[in-house]
């Protein structure tokens, strides 16, 4: 039978199973959170410095992945050169971290050095205060797997498939195929997709966990490129995230091939709207749009929300929550302003400035930030918007960098238009367009019932342009320019003055580039019999302003 577990379930299970429980209660676990806000400062006070150059993530990050998480803090480590206290929660030692290849961890050796002997003040305030933190369950339970006695306690399964397999540490990954009786593994990832703070993982080291534990080397992993749940609308920009993520923190992601959607879509828009006005999207009937946040976030926009919403039910789901999930529609909420004013100052930083040599070990946050917001963008199908219920200078800067991957939503618009993004207003009014173009002939006049209908699809083609705000006036001039086209094309030529209006309706029809509009005007002059004497200037006159119009483009 098919068994569905989260990884903390299959660690708890198997400390369940081990005997480990007592020793690993819930109120002295330690998570990325209270490393940083309360463990980690206590620890730089206890050196003799009383400084450190590392941010607390880099620390964190050399703990989990690496002095706890690495395939060697599991398997055949000598333990007599750590001190007493650092042996309680450490398999790996200095002089084996320090020696790790440059191409499995992005410190210098210096920073290695200094890494672990915070590690090593971390773990004096773990034993004083009876703390840990997942790195040393998992340890205590591959400890416990090396007697003999206790291998038959942990329940195995004959194949182990793992998904989101980029959040795992090796050592985490050892124990599942631990737990695999015929010692083989699917596993599915993205390595762009790792949000798990201290989770430093790559895809290479996995074959050698495999040759490490088992003596063989499995296939190199298949790489996929078309896209099943997005569009290129929305993977486009994404793509500039993994720009970003190359550029700014080197060796976070493998440069890979762009992934390719099944079809064409709208941009992503982002906009700034009070949250009033966000509920009252939210609440509409049409919208069925899936809310997602960043994970601490999730209570105060819920409340926020319900003192606007009343009865009304709107679903508010983490980013991390919502991985491997995809929804038609997704509103990205608060994404920056959930940011603390140093993430703030990060953030501008990178998005104001080129890449410079040391960004990655002052600002590591931003690269799980990154990754995070990618993850957020590629859970939308159809349609993605990005709002934020307050201005800031990091979404300000954001939507900036994007360029035109991401368009603006337009903060006077009201709500039915925001129910698409601009691209999609763009779209649809190109539609009501076409409609008018089926119903007038190309050129030799527009009859009265032709023009009223024509007339009704481009007024409704207009209305959408204006709703795509700057992303369709370009559209809007042309739809008014369509408009008078037809009417002259009904009316004809009856005075002077239709004549020079229909001469300067023709330059304005190259100027815009609508060739067939400016030819079906020439048409009808020259086959004039009140001026047909003045063909060969009209045909003359068009030549002359097409050469005019290509050679300034030119």
């Amino acid at each position: 039978s098919m068994h569905l577990r989260t990884l903390d379930q299959v660690l708890s299970d198997a400390a369940d199973a081990l005997g480990l429980t007592e020793q690993f209660d819930a109120v002295s676990r330690v998570d990325y959170t209270r490393f940083k806000l309360e463990i980690f400062p206590r620890a730089v006070k206890s050196l003799k410095t009383h400084t450190c150059a590392l941010d607390a993530l880099v620390v964190w990050t050399a703990m989990r992945s690496f002095i706890k998480g690495s395939i060697e803090a599991v398997h055949g480590i000598d333990h007599t050169s750590l001190s007493a206290v650092a042996r309680q929660g450490c398999a790996l030692d200095k002089v084996t971290f320090v020696g790790l290849g440059e191409d499995r961890m992005r410190l210098t050796t210096r920073q290695r050095c200094e890494a672990f002997e915070l590690f090593e003040a971390v773990s004096a305030v773990y034993v004083n205060e009876r703390l840990w933190d997942d790195g040393d369950r998992l340890l205590a339970i591959h400890r416990a797997l090396q007697q003999a006695p206790q291998r038959g306690l942990l329940r195995t399964f004959y194949k182990v498939y793992v998904d989101e397999v980029q959040d795992l540490t090796n050592a985490e990954l050892a124990l599942l195929l631990h737990m695999s009786s015929s010692g083989t593994m699917f596993l599915a990832g993205d390595p762009a997709q790792s949000v798990v703070e201290g989770v430093d993982f790559r895809f290479e080291e996995v074959r050698s966990v495999f040759h490490h534990l088992v003596g063989k080397v499995p296939e190199k992993a298949l790489m996929l490129h078309l896209n099943f749940r997005s569009h290129t609308g929305i993977l486009e920009a994404a793509d500039v995230i993994l720009d970003w993520l190359l550029r700014f923190f080197p060796g976070s992601v493998k440069l890979l091939p762009k992934d390719d959607g099944l079809c064409k879509g709208p941009r992503p828009a982002m906009g700034v709207w009070g949250m009033a006005k966000l509920a009252k999207l939210l609440g509409s009937p049409e919208s069925g749009v899936v809310v997602l946040t960043p994970d601490h976030n999730i209570g105060a926009l819920n409340r926020a929300l319900a003192e606007h919403l009343g009865n009304a039910t709107v679903t508010v789901l983490g980013i991390r929550e919502a991985k491997g999930l995809d929804f038609a529609e997704v509103l990205l909420v608060d994404f920056f302003k959930c940011l603390d004013v140093q993430q703030h100052k990060s953030w501008k930083k990178m998005l104001q400035s080129s890449p410079s040599v040391g960004f990655q070990d002052a600002h590591p946050e931003v690269e799980t930030q990154l990754k995070l917001l990618y993850t957020g963008m590629t859970r939308a199908q159809r349609r993605l918007n990005l709002i934020e219920t307050g201005p800031s200078k990091a979404a300000s800067s954001f939507l900036r960098a994007a360029g035109n991957q991401v368009t603006e939503l337009s903060f006077n618009s009201t709500i039915e238009t925001n129910l698409l993004t601009p691209d999609e207003w763009v779209g649809r009014g190109l539609a009501f367009a076409w409609e008018a173009s089926e119903h007038t002939s190309r050129a030799g006049g527009v009859r009265e019932q032709d023009l009223t209908v024509a007339l009704t699809w481009l007024n409704r083609s207009i209305e959408c342009f204006r709703k795509a705000a700057n992303v369709g006036v370009a559209y809007e001039c042309k739809a008014h320019v369509h408009m008078e086209v037809l009417r002259f094309l009904h009316k004809g030529i009856q005075t002077k003055d239709d004549e020079v209006k229909m001469v300067q309706l023709v330059k304005t029809c190259i100027t815009e580039g609508m060739w067939l509009e400016a030819d079906s005007l020439v048409s009808l002059l020259v086959s004039s019999s009140y001026h047909r004497q003045q063909s060969e200037f009209y045909q003359s006159l068009l030549l002359q302003n097409v050469q005019t119009v290509l050679s300034t483009k030119t």
